[in-house]
């Protein structure tokens, strides 16, 4: 039976005031004895005190005016404190005889039990957990390894492991330890942490354990202090660190996050338990500093070096924070600054602390830590321009690398890996010419090395000798681009931008051969059978060597991109088809294939961008790009100072690191040894810019790989990475439905279509539905939009039938009895440019989908579709000058509204086909919604404003007050026109009220990470989707999040400042993309009100529900004690 949350509405006084009525009946003899079960009364039997029925309100955020005739009497609010009192009060060690007495015996307490609820709430609730004095852990390793190295006490262990309870039960020092060990089955263990990762990593172990009190330190000689570091992750591996270096104590400033999270026991092992600490503020780490005598040094990037410090006494060390560095404050007392690459030393550069009293510091010369990147060695000698171009050696012993720029010079230097992945450099030999130096390459045994560029020739030198004079073997008309060393026909092959591309073996004046393209040759590259050259017409030729002097050897391709090609790359000869990679300075790439049947396997995307408050997208030139030879991945470089690792096959990024702070003008790798050398220098993508070229730094970096960092994804479901393979685990207690498909081109946008009158009916427990996906224009193809039939359960499956496995066409879960497959294209669209939205709405008979790319385009989709042809717009509203994604249909009247990137706000009349309203701001728009009562529009702004504009006026009537970040999303309640919800690039939502626009009615951190769409569901509008860079879409229910706060009231006044691991209005969390997740949308049909359709970066498109079991949990809250 599928169980659906109900909104009952009591009444609905002038549109303003909304009640949900009780669903719970409490009968008079309900007990608050644990040993007893209550039995919900009979209506006939109801005898609360002084009352018949508790009347429960929703959020205050849903109510229009405080005066709504309805008051509570001061019984029944007596009645309901005592209820909310007796939902939070701690249980005794008694109550634990709900499970079973034998601890060796699997438990399956109900999930309302008081204790599984006890869990939950030391999860999720911050007050709650102050006012317990509890954390949890999740792991038997970590409860052994705290149970061996730590004093703290346990109260309750629950756990999957037989192995942790008979070591418990077995040993007496332990059982001292706890009150109570018992097995259970994992089901409960996933429910206390639902919407968390951990619940698919299959944690096998929650244990209740007691927070030690602040310690009284005496005579400390080293301490380190963490100042408002946020990142469970780094507070870890502070502690581990501290544990290592036998500190005395650590002092915990207010704002750092909690040190006894069950994420950071997660890294240490719990640690932090073992550890004397102290808390405060900054006055109280001042007070303790002079009580003990400590020197506070902080860790600063324009400190002095250690050894430079004159320290004679203790010392505390303060650690900042991550973002910010020192708070002012501490700087002002703190004695001196240690210099270190980062707000908390690393790897490389750690601090040792002797009793003598002397603060060490051992640090490797030129290397620095990425925070997850590899170790990156710095080469010395840089030259005076800009680097033009870097080669690796083709032999590892010696292993060179080389360096051509623009003050006319070519330099080389040894590489040599050690132990460590560290690596050494030595500058070899240098090289001058009379002109810059664009392009160089060795030959394949390293003897002789070839550099040409503005003198027009190319110049021969002898490594062996390392005679600086070269000998001249290849001469252009023009400045060489290109030269590369053809071993099978011991001659070198070179590029010019005089337009030819020419074959030398050194021993005359003229070529062996050669072509005139008649352009300019802007990239080239080369493999032992294929070279290929991209000119300024935007063609692109590729010549097969090993019958070059055939006409037909020549194969011309166009190129797709609008922008000059900036580098290409040919295909490693691992693969088994020929092809290559090219970017633009437009921030794009393209993966192309030379056969014809290979063809359709051509993409192209996006890359190397940046998205800034209050900005445009800036994009920046992919300066370069190479293969790894071994396992077919490519690196791209761009202007942006990013460098990032691509899996062609199955279109997706591997690994992207940590900028560099300064353009990528050239990245290569050494497949053999697994080593990636990258340049840095100002690229001109802004002419000449004095600032520009002063801030940027000419330096090469080299770095040793891991396996992981270079590999593509695996290709099968066996072989997938843990997080993805403990997900499809846990599909079938998260979900009631999930399907997965992998369509053939990017899906940018997706939108449920109206329930339509021509779609087929239900067949048995299948219902069918309508999805447009909006598509990533492709190379040569004009593809924009697909419509897909879907069929979906309409019941819930049975349990036993939920497998995520391999169907007919797609994966997930199976429909039984159904044997055709689930998606079924029935049309498609050609247009010009990306979909970056879409949105659908009827009127009456009349249904319309609206696509925007630049333009928006309008499709009749009311009456009918017809397969295999291709869907004409109606209307095509071109007034936009920039791409955007504000699209939005008025709910009543048939109108549309756009906003774009170039700041017009567009109002069409969809029956008319006319523009009736038209503004122009000053900023970037991002998204559109109507107010349906009103004859205005909310427009989202990149300057953190939503503006008001109505139709009648020339500039905007209102605005919200300004938050931080830009407005990516808007969504409108559907029952209370006056109230809206905003998502911000910060990661954080907005509950809004239109007639009060000065601050927000709500709002709590949803993500990490920018949000890119939000919606709140038709059917049940407490309920809020959002969907993030961070590859998820979380779930909200706004108003559990109001009675959290309501239960927080009578648990005292504490300080709310301490990070919680969610927020309180999350009830769940879909990690089921591996990429990037660009749209979302809920189902507009009833039978599939609460379904979901996403499309992210891994080419997917997914339609999933989340399990009755998670959406119906808040109501368990309300519902009493069902023991």
């Amino acid at each position: 039976m599928n169980v659906r949350r109900q909104i009952k509405l009591s009444s609905i006084i002038h549109k303003t005031s909304i009640y949900r009525g009780s669903r719970t009946i409490f009968n008079d003899r309900t007990t608050l004895d644990p040993y007893k079960v209550t039995v919900p009364a009979t209506r006939s039997e109801v005898q609360a005190p002084s009352i018949v029925k508790i009347q429960k309100q929703l959020p205050s955020w849903l109510e229009y005016e405080k005066d709504t005739g309805y008051s509570h009497s001061k019984e029944v609010i007596q009645h309901a404190r005592a209820q909310r009192l007796r939902n939070i009060r701690p249980f005794s060690a008694t109550q634990l005889s709900l499970f079973n007495a034998n601890p060796r015996k699997i438990a399956t307490p109900s999930r309302k039990n008081d204790i599984v609820r006890h869990l939950w709430k030391l999860r999720v609730n911050a007050t709650y957990r102050k006012t317990q004095d509890k954390r949890i852990v999740t792991s038997s390793n970590i409860v052994k390894h705290m149970l061996k190295h730590t004093n703290c006490a346990f109260n309750n262990i629950f756990t999957t492991q037989r192995e942790l309870v008979d070591t418990l039960v077995a040993e007496d020092t332990s059982r001292e330890r706890y009150n109570r060990v018992q097995l259970v089955d994992k089901d409960i263990l996933q429910y206390c942490l639902r919407g968390t990762t951990a619940a698919f990593k299959l944690s096998d172990t929650i244990a209740e354990v007691i927070l030690p009190k602040p310690a009284i330190i005496k005579q400390p000689k080293l301490v380190i202090a963490l100042d408002n570091v946020r990142y469970p992750e780094n507070i870890g591996n502070i502690i581990r660190t501290a544990v290592a270096l036998n500190v005395d104590a650590i002092f915990y400033l207010k704002g750092t996050a909690d040190p006894f999270d069950w994420k950071v026991s997660y890294i240490t092992g719990g640690l932090q338990f073992m550890l004397p600490y102290q808390k405060g503020d900054i006055r109280a780490l001042k007070k303790f500093c002079k009580n003990h005598k400590l020197t506070p040094i902080v860790a600063h990037l324009e400190g002095k070096e250690v050894d430079q410090l004159k320290i004679t006494q203790g010392i505390c060390l303060i650690l900042s924070n991550e973002s910010h560095g020192p708070d002012a404050d501490i700087l002002k007392f703190a004695k001196s600054n240690c210099w270190c690459h980062s707000s908390t030393p690393t790897a490389n550069e750690t601090l040792q602390y002797h009793n003598n009293g002397k603060l060490l510091k051992t640090k490797m010369a030129y290397n620095r830590t990425n925070n997850d990147d590899p170790k990156t060695h710095l080469l010395s000698g840089m030259p005076d321009d800009s680097i033009s171009h870097i080669s690796w050696s083709h032999t590892p012993n010696p292993l060179l690398l080389a360096a051509s720029s623009w003050d006319k010079t070519v330099r080389i230097w040894r590489i040599s890996p050690i132990m460590g992945n560290t690596v050494t450099s030595e500058s070899v030999i240098l090289y001058r010419q009379e002109a810059p130096v664009l392009t160089s390459c060795f030959s394949t045994d390293t003897s002789k090395f070839f550099a040409g560029g503005c003198t027009n020739t190319v110049m021969a030198y002898d490594l062996a000798s390392r005679n600086p004079t070269g000998i001249l073997v290849a001469k252009h008309d023009k400045p060489v681009t290109g030269v590369y060393w053809i071993q099978k026909f011991n001659a070198i092959m070179t590029t010019s931008w005089d337009g030819k591309v020419c074959m030398w073996d050194g021993r005359q004046s003229q070529p062996v051969w050669c072509e005139n393209l008649g352009t300019k040759i802007f990239a080239s590259h080369f493999r032992p059978n294929i070279a290929c050259v991209a000119g300024s017409n935007g063609k692109i030729h590729a010549w097969n060597l090993d019958n070059i002097q055939h006409p037909k050897s020549r194969v011309t391709l166009d190129s797709t991109l609008k922008c000059q090609v900036r580098a290409m790359c040919l295909f490693p000869n691992v693969t088994d088809k020929s092809g290559l990679v090219y970017t633009s300075i437009g921030g794009r790439a393209v993966v192309s294939y030379f056969m014809e049947e290979n063809k359709s396997q051509n993409f192209s995307f996006k890359c190397h961008r940046q998205d800034s408050p209050g900005k445009s997208t800036q994009i920046y030139a992919v300066n370069a790009v190479d293969f790894h030879n071994v396992h077919g991945t490519f690196v791209t470089g761009g202007g942006d100072g990013n460098f990032t690792i691509w899996d062609k096959e199955h279109r997706s990024r591997v690994k992207t690191f940590n900028n560099v702070d300064s353009p990528i003008v050239d990245v290569k790798i050494q497949s053999d040894t697994n080593l990636l050398a990258y340049a840095t220098s100002y690229d001109w993508y802004k002419g000449f810019d004095r600032e520009m070229i002063m801030k940027s730094r000419r330096q090469i970096g080299v770095m040793q790989l891991r396996e992981e960092d270079v590999k593509g994804r695996p290709k099968t479901v066996g072989a997938m990475e843990d997080a993805r393979r403990n997900w499809i685990v846990n599909t079938q207690v998260l979900y009631n439905f999930i399907s997965c498909i992998r369509l053939p081109h990017q899906p940018l946008s997706v939108e449920f279509l109206p329930e339509l009158s021509w779609r087929r009916e239900r067949i048995g427990d299948v219902a069918f539905q309508h999805v447009a996906c909006g598509l990533q224009a492709e190379p040569g193809e004009k593809v924009a939009l697909y419509v897909i039939e879907v069929a979906l359960p309409a019941e819930p499956l049975k349990e036993g039938i939920r497998r995520y496995s391999q169907c007919i066409d797609y994966e997930g879960f199976p429909l039984p009895g159904y044997g055709e497959p689930m998606y079924q294209c029935v049309s498609k669209a050609s247009l010009e440019g990306d979909v970056s939205s879409l949105r659908s709405h009827s009127y009456g008979e009349k249904s319309f989908l609206a696509a925007k790319a630049k333009d928006v385009y309008v499709y009749d989709i009311g009456s009918g579709i017809k397969e295999d042809e291709d869907m004409k717009p109606i209307l095509t509203f071109n007034d936009h000058e920039k791409e955007g994604y504000g699209l939005t249909f008025h709910k009543t009247n048939p109108i549309l509204g756009s906003c774009s990137e170039d700041g017009i706000v567009n109002i069409w009349n969809v029956e008319a086909g006319a523009l009736t309203y038209n503004f122009q701001h000053q900023d970037v728009l991002n998204a559109i919604e109507f107010l349906d009562h009103e004859n205005r529009v909310l427009v989202a702004a990149e300057d953190g404003h939503v503006l008001v504009l109505d139709f009648d006026q020339p500039e905007p009537v209102a605005k919200t007050a300004q938050v931080t970040g830009a407005i990516n999303a808007i969504t409108n309640h559907a029952l209370n026109p006056d109230v809206f919800v905003t998502g911000s690039t910060t990661g954080v939502v907005h509950v809004w009220d239109y007639r009060k626009l000065d601050k927000p009615l709500h709002e709590f951190k949803a993500h990490d990470a920018p949000i890119v769409r939000l919606q709140l569901n038709n059917s049940c509008p407490t309920l809020l989707a959002s969907a993030a860079e961070d590859n998820t879409v979380r779930i909200f229910d706004l108003e559990a999040g109001c009675s959290d706060e309501e239960e927080d009231e009578y648990m005292g006044d504490e300080d709310q400042d301490e990070e919680e691991d969610d927020p309180k209005e999350l009830i769940f969390t879909h990690t089921g993309h591996v990429e990037q997740v660009y749209d979302f949308c809920w189902s507009t049909c009833e039978a599939t009100d609460t379904f979901v359709a996403s499309v992210g970066e891994d080419f997917c498109l997914q339609i999933w529900q989340m399990s009755d079991d998670i959406m119906n949990y808040s109501d368990e809250e309300d519902e009493g004690d069902e023991q």
